[in-house]
């Protein structure tokens, strides 16, 4: 009596199978790596356009003045009138100045909530980059010299143009007063950026400033990337930057278009 032919595969049929898979998930997983930084950078441009829109909302409704960042050396009337405060009397931090043009709905009653707030990641999600691998904890982004206030620390992935947002001696910046900006399509707001605050740096803030002194006029991106600046990050966007602009628009750079990014350059 003639037995049945097996149909089960023999081990010759599982091993090819097997091989098959394997060669498969070798040639499909770099493509699958790739799709998913293109949308961490996608999503990372996003974010930044978010808050340079709500940067614009801000200056909106506060007559041509943005919020005030980084460091500032003196309380003026003019910079007082267009800051919100807590409930401790300080000046608030610019995340926490942004939140509500970004539907965050932050308690800004007192300076530890702001705080509080601003190191809970769940929360700040549309402040960080999802390709960088260790988010700032430690960034401040308020320092009142003068008066030796530094506001509340913050999660952040990115870094700002201090010669738009501070105020600093010996420096040309306009402390939020966009007006004195002439050409808003090439001037830098936000851009990608390493935490600040590990040796041999001691500012905490993330941002770009420009030069102090006469060069100062002159500053675009490059100028600091050429001077060996290192809060630059280029690691996280594989040798590009994400960068917004003061009028709105993002773009992701490369170091040979950074002379194209002014800091101070163009400001009256």
């Amino acid at each position: 009596m003639r037995s049945k032919p097996s149909s089960a595969f023999t081990l010759i049929e599982l091993l090819v199978v097997i091989s098959i898979i394997a060669l498969l998930i070798a040639i499909l997983l770099p493509a699958l790596g790739a799709a998913r930084r293109s949308a961490q950078s996608v999503q990372c441009a996003s974010n930044q356009r978010q808050m340079g829109i709500a940067t614009l909302a801000f200056e909106s409704e506060h007559d041509g003045h943005i919020p005030i960042a980084g460091k500032i050396w003196q309380r003026t009337p003019a910079q007082i009138t267009q800051m919100s405060y807590d409930g401790s009397g300080n000046p608030m931090t610019l995340p926490a100045l942004l939140a509500d043009y970004m539907g965050l709905g932050f308690d800004t009653s007192t300076t530890l909530k702001i705080e509080q707030q601003q190191q809970d990641l769940s929360i700040m999600a549309p402040f960080l980059c999802p390709r960088q691998e260790q988010v700032p904890d430690s960034a401040l982004y308020l320092e009142f010299v003068a008066v030796s206030y530094k506001g509340p620390r913050s999660a952040i992935s990115f870094g700002l143009n201090e010669a738009v947002f501070g105020q600093e001696a010996g420096t040309l910046r306009v402390a939020g007063n966009i007006n004195r900006v002439r050409d808003s399509s090439k001037t830098m707001l936000f851009g990608d950026a390493q935490p600040r605050n590990q040796p041999p740096l001691t500012a905490d803030w993330v941002t770009y400033p420009n030069a102090s002194g006469s060069s100062g006029d002159k500053d675009t991106l490059k100028t600091r990337y050429d001077s060996g600046y290192t809060a630059f990050d280029l690691d996280r966007h594989d040798g590009s930057m994400n960068i917004t602009f003061l009028d709105g628009h993002n773009e992701s750079l490369q170091p040979e278009s950074f002379d194209d990014v002014y800091l101070s350059k163009g400001i009256k």
